[in-house]
């Protein structure tokens, strides 16, 4: 099975194939499988799971690249040297260096989400709090109200299709003073 990269948005099963790699490459470093379902509810946003992606499909250095989306590129493209250019498992390998780097100056801990990227690496927490930690310790984007639930969707695709299980049913919404603002299940993942 090989990477599938290029500067255009995946279909399904393109996604389907680069998440079993992004799996395999995860799991090599130790990532829980709840925590692997969670990168790639992120990666389905960030890139549709595609390590060639540029933000907009527009090549340019000032512009977001790579699975989870790199910003500047040269975050990711400077440490990965000459071989950079859709490369899956260097960028997975890149991920795993900022876990045990301390967060490689990419994660950044909040007081909602107060844990490590290596913690994160290694929890077993189901359901929507690894997704939703790795969204606003990592990737941190500009609306939360926007992505908190299409995120949210897409790890209700992920988890199932990796373990076979339907996620938890979702409790209370993890952020005290948010319950009921979100209604997360209106929302369809974004292939249907």
């Amino acid at each position: 099975m090989a990477w599938i990269a290029k500067n255009d948005y995946l279909n399904q099963s393109e996604m389907e194939n680069n998440a079993l790699l992004v799996w395999a490459e995860m799991a090599k470093y130790g990532f829980t499988i709840e925590a692997i379902a969670a990168l790639l509810a992120n990666m389905q946003r960030e890139s549709t799971i595609n390590p060639g992606l540029w933000n907009s499909r527009i090549e340019d250095m000032s512009r977001a690249y790579g699975l989870v989306q790199w910003l500047p590129p040269t975050k990711y493209i400077n440490w990965a040297g000459p071989n950079w250019r859709d490369n899956g498992p260097l960028e997975c390998e890149r991920i795993n260096w900022e876990c045990v780097n301390n967060g490689g100056g990419q994660w950044y801990a909040t007081s909602t989400y107060n844990l490590t990227f290596e913690e994160f690496r290694d929890s077993h927490q189901q359901g929507y709090f690894l997704t939703l930690a790795f969204l606003h310790c990592y990737e941190r984007p500009g609306s939360y109200d926007v992505e908190e639930p299409i995120r949210k969707a897409n790890y209700d695709f992920w988890w199932p299709w990796m373990t076979g299980q339907e996620p938890p049913t979702p409790g209370p919404d993890p952020i005290p003073g948010n319950s009921g603002k979100r209604k997360w299940w209106l929302f369809s993942p974004p292939w249907l």
